[in-house]
């Protein structure tokens, strides 16, 4: 895992630890560290090209410019946060630790308290998507659905937009998303 140390600076640099988890011992089943699922490059073009640092144990790493952003938007102003980031805690050059990781993300997603999902810096509105998705699956269970129905039609290609960005692409999203085009375009 990876401790995100605490700054009151918010253009202070990413200073994080790692640590050694055990993942074995579940007596109720969930852990108390957030999983981040992202993706690596930032932009709709862009690579995953490192062009933003963090220190580790002293050390300088490269990370994607994306990633710095969500653990700036992440770091708490007095306390530390405990993570799983897959860049930071499986070592990408070595082979073999990919190997012997890769197969254990399931249960690192499945395990941790919350997995927190970065879609990117605020764009187009996508914020008001958010709420509009929120609002939409509350009043789905409510009475009376020709609010949502209206909500539907006016915001649908908000929401679309908000659907097409690039997390949302990845193969164990991508089902969720279809079935959710489908649901505003029809």
């Amino acid at each position: 895992m990876v401790r995100l140390l605490p700054d009151k600076e918010t253009n202070a640099e990413i200073e994080c630890e790692l640590f050694t988890y055990d993942l074995t011992e579940t007596e109720g089943g969930k852990h108390l560290y957030e999983a981040l699922s992202y993706v690596w490059s930032g932009d709709e073009e862009g690579s995953a090209e490192k062009h933003k640092e963090i220190i580790l144990h002293d050390h300088t790493i490269p990370i994607t410019a994306n990633l710095h952003a969500a653990l700036v938007n992440l770091r708490d102003h007095q306390l530390e946060r405990v993570l799983w980031v897959d860049a930071i805690c499986i070592n990408q050059d070595d082979m073999d630790e990919k190997n012997q990781q890769i197969p254990l993300m399931r249960t690192i997603y499945a395990q941790a308290d919350r997995v927190i999902i970065w879609l990117g810096e605020a764009f187009e509105d996508g914020d008001k998507a958010l709420e509009i998705i929120r609002t939409l699956a509350e009043k789905k269970f409510m009475s009376g659905n020709d609010s949502a129905t209206k909500l539907l039609e006016s915001s649908s290609e908000l929401c679309l937009k908000l659907l097409r960005r690039k997390w949302f692409r990845r193969i164990w999203v991508g089902l969720l998303v279809a079935s959710y085009e489908n649901l505003l375009t029809s």
